[in-house]
């Protein structure tokens, strides 16, 4: 038995490529990467990215969940800094629940990054964090980006979430008119455009 796998090894080899190789070795480093934990996460974020793509228009639903007024009784806040959500009342608002040591979320900051340069001065955004303030800050300072990071309290029934990334998008009205779970190209042409509509109603 191991004189024929030797025997199949050795012919295994001698019709490997060079690519073969590499690929091989690609291979291994990649296995070796994931077994740390700290490679893990880069790893595992930088694969995510490589599939980020714009996914083409976003329409708006025909019977949104609107936000109602016990729904919206809630704060979010950070040390020295407590907001009542009913103050983003009439504003559009896009909302990411995030964690530094989740890859999907790390994945889609810079394209977070990239869309609140744009509309910043006219869209609400919120990063909320089940962390402290003090490592997602300190998690922000390092990649230089300048999001609006808060804690939550209990959230309302609409707004609650299995897993993250999640992200939902509120016109005005403060109905819930986007949600998504997982890494997504927010600074693609479809959203801004989405953005765009939701502006000039």
């Amino acid at each position: 038995m191991f004189n024929k796998i030797k025997a199949w090894w050795e012919a295994y080899k001698k019709k490997e490529t060079v690519w073969g190789h590499i690929s091989n070795i690609i291979f291994i480093l990649f296995v070796a990467a994931m077994l740390f934990p700290a490679s893990r996460k880069l790893v595992s974020s930088t694969l995510i990215k490589l599939t980020l793509f714009d996914r083409g228009s976003i329409s708006l639903p025909d019977n949104p969940i609107k936000l109602s007024a016990i729904d919206k009784d809630f704060v979010v806040f950070k040390e020295g800094e407590v907001i009542p959500f009913q103050s983003f009342d009439g504003e559009i608002v896009v909302i990411n629940y995030w964690a530094t040591w989740c890859p999907p979320c790390i994945a889609e900051m810079p394209n977070f990054q990239n869309i609140y340069n744009d509309y910043g001065e006219r869209v609400e955004f919120l990063f909320l964090t089940g962390e402290s303030i003090d490592i997602a800050e300190k998690f922000l300072k390092k990649h230089d980006y300048n999001l609006p990071v808060y804690n939550y309290n209990q959230l309302p029934v609409p707004l609650n979430h299995n897993s993250i990334p999640t992200s939902f998008v509120l016109n005005r009205k403060s109905e819930i008119v986007f949600s998504h779970t997982g890494a997504y190209k927010w600074d693609g042409e479809s959203f801004k455009e989405f953005l765009d509509q939701l502006i000039a109603e």
